[in-house]
Order: C-alpha cells, then structure tokens, then sequence
C-alpha cells in the first residue's frame, strides 16, 4: 500500500516479508488483509497479516470426504533410493533435455515443465497433509 514499516530521521524503508505456502493459502483461506500500525515508542512498525479462513463447505475435501487436504513434499530418507531412481530412466532424461532446451524459448515454459519435471521424480516423497 506504499506505507514504510520503518521510519527514521536518517530515512523510511518497507523491509517486511510474510512468507506463506501457496497451496496452503489457496486449500485453507478465502482471503488476508495487511496491517500497519502506528507507533511512537520505536522507529518499527507493527505489521500483522490477517487470514480469513475458507467455510468448511468451501474446503477443498471431496465428496464424502471430511477432511480438507493439501498435499506436499517431505524429504524420507528411507524413499532415497526410489527418488534417485527416479531419475535414471530415458523418459527422465527427454523431459529434463525438454526443460533445458525451452529456456532459451520461453523461460517461465522452461520452469513450468521443470517444476512439473521434479514433481513427477519426486512422488514418492509427497505426503498428504490434513487439516482437520
């Protein structure tokens, strides 16, 4: 909103970062709204970021299901091995090969399909998270 979170004598900066998981954000809220404070007892800001959360109806479970979900990625050090083997196929080799050769064609393309590219690798790493 163009307002600074610190103000000084010798300048005014805006330094705040709210880092929040995509699909977490997506699955579970319907909406955040950010708020800074005025204060006079220091030179930094409050900032403080509200979420609005999602009806219960509106949550992305599926019919029947109960429980909304999201799914990521979490290092197993016993699915190692399948996840390195992961990558030792052709198939592999042609979409990473893919990935590469689009980046001097269309970079977000090019990391799209990377993206899509470790996805794939890493499945057998991907866990499903459930929120209520």
């Amino acid at each position: 909103s163009g307002r600074y979170t610190y103000i000084s004598d010798t300048g005014s900066s805006v330094n705040d970062y709210f880092l929040l998981s995509n699909d977490l954000f997506v699955a579970v809220y319907d909406s955040c709204k950010l708020v800074i404070s005025e204060r006079i007892e220091s030179d930094h800001m409050p900032v403080e970021l509200y979420f609005r959360l999602l009806k219960e109806k509106d949550l992305n479970a599926d019919e029947g299901d109960e429980k909304a979900f999201i799914d990521k990625f979490v290092w197993n050090p016993s699915n190692a091995q399948a996840f390195k083997d992961s990558f030792d196929s052709d198939e592999a080799r042609t979409k990473l090969e893919y990935a590469i050769n689009m980046i001097n064609v269309d970079i977000n393309k090019a990391l799209r399909v990377f993206n899509e590219f470790i996805r794939e690798m890493a499945k057998c790493m991907k866990k499903r998270v459930f929120f209520k």
